[in-house]
C-alpha cells in the first residue's frame, strides 16, 4: 500500500489555471511505517540535541582559547614596552654590559678618589687583613719620596761626613749630599739625605729641629718642596742709636765743650 501511494504521489498532476494559484504541498519523501517505534525517535532526538550541545561547547572553548591568546599577546607587548622605557631611562640593555662593568680595572675605579678616600680604603683593608701593612711598607721603601729628607739652616763648614755621623743613628743611609758652593767649596746651608728604608726617614723627622755644629737646623721630606724663606729681620735699634749723630770735618784741636755749646 505504501508503494502504491508513493507512485501515485509522484505522478504529475494537471495544472489548473486559476487566478489565485494555491501552493503545492510538498509530499514527504520518507513515509514511516504504520507502527513507528517511539523509543527510536526519542533516541534520535536526544542524539541530535547532544550533538548540538557538543558543537556549542566546542565553539565556546575555541572562543575562550582565542581570548586567552589575545590576553597573552597584550601582556607580552606591555612587558616589551616597559622594558623599552627602562632602557631609555638609562638601564642597561643587556646583562653582558653589567658583566663588563664588573670587570672594570681597579685603576679606573680608584682614579676619581681623593687622598682622604684612598687613606680610608687602605685603613679598612689593613683592619681586615693586617698582613696588608707589610705591602704598604714595601711600596713606601721602593719610592724615594718616602725616604729622602731635606735639611736646611746648616753652617758653612758642614760636610757630608758631618751629616752622616749625625743621622746614621736613625737608620741606614743610602746617600748623603751636602750642597756646596763651586768656587769656595763651602756649604750653602742645606743638604739631602736618602735613607734606605722609609722607617729611617720617619724616625729622623720625629724631631724636625736639630742642633748641628751649634747651629739650629730644620728637617722635612724633600717631596714637600722648597722651604719658604722668611723675610730678613732688621737688627734691633736702641733708643741711644736713634739720638746719636755723626759730625765730620772737625779740627783735631777743637775743644769738645765748644762743639757741645754749638749744638745746644
Amino acid at each position: 500500500m505504501a508503494k502504491k501511494r508513493k507512485q501515485r504521489s509522484s505522478e504529475p498532476q494537471p495544472t489548473k489555471t486559476t487566478p489565485d494559484p494555491q501552493p503545492i504541498r510538498q509530499q514527504p519523501e520518507y513515509v514511516p511505517d504504520e507502527d513507528p517505534n517511539p523509543k527510536v525517535e526519542e533516541e534520535l532526538q536526544l542524539q541530535e540535541v547532544e550533538e548540538e550541545v557538543e558543537v556549542e561547547e566546542e565553539v565556546e572553548v575555541e572562543e575562550e582559547v582565542e581570548e586567552e591568546d589575545d590576553d597573552d599577546d597584550d601582556e607580552e607587548a606591555q612587558n616589551q614596552t616597559l622594558a623599552g622605557s627602562s632602557n631609555a631611562n638609562g638601564a642597561p640593555k643587556e646583562t653582558g654590559q653589567e658583566e663588563d662593568l664588573d670587570d672594570e680595572p681597579l685603576e679606573k675605579l680608584l682614579e676619581p678618589f681623593g687622598k682622604e678616600q684612598l687613606i680610608t680604603l687602605i685603613r679598612r683593608a689593613v683592619d681586615k687583613n693586617p698582613e696588608f701593612i707589610s705591602s704598604v711598607r714595601e711600596f713606601a721603601d721602593a719610592d724615594p719620596a718616602h725616604r729622602k729628607i731635606f735639611i736646611h739652616g746648616l753652617s758653612w763648614d758642614t760636610t757630608a761626613e758631618t751629616l752622616t755621623a749625625e743621622f746614621c743613628k736613625y737608620g741606614e743611609i743610602e746617600e748623603c749630599k751636602a750642597v756646596t758652593d763651586r768656587v769656595s767649596g763651602k756649604s750653602k746651608g742645606y743638604a739631602f739625605i736618602l735613607f734606605k728604608h722609609h722607617s729611617g726617614a720617619r724616625r729622623a723627622l720625629k724631631e724636625p729641629q736639630k742642633k748641628i755644629r751649634n747651629q739650629t737646623t730644620s728637617c722635612q721630606f724633600a717631596s714637600q718642596g722648597p722651604v719658604p724663606v722668611p723675610p730678613p729681620t732688621a737688627p734691633p735699634v736702641s733708643e741711644y742709636t736713634q739720638r746719636k749723630i755723626f759730625v765730620s770735618n772737625v779740627s783735631a784741636d777743637l775743644d769738645p765743650e765748644k762743639l757741645l755749646e754749638f749744638f745746644k
